[in-house]
């Protein structure tokens, strides 16, 4: 069973991020790119890709996270 995982992302200073400020979103998925991951999310009820590590790496000791539903 797979289950959802949500990401909170706080305060990136990469202005890419900008409209996803202290902002909640689904991960709906992943694609794998040689040593990184490309996630797949929902937000804003679109479709959106981005670099895992450069969404990670906000610049900030405060980063967010991301917890799992379980039932």
């Amino acid at each position: 069973m797979s289950r959802p995982f949500v990401y909170f992302i706080s305060n990136p200073e990469n202005r890419a991020f900008a409209d996803i400020n202290w902002h909640w979103f689904i991960l709906t998925g992943y694609e794998p790119t040689g040593t990184n991951l490309r996630i797949v999310c929902a937000t804003y009820g679109e479709r959106r890709t981005a670099d895992f590590n450069t969404l990670w790496n906000t610049g900030k000791e405060e980063r967010g996270g991301m917890p799992t539903v379980r039932e």
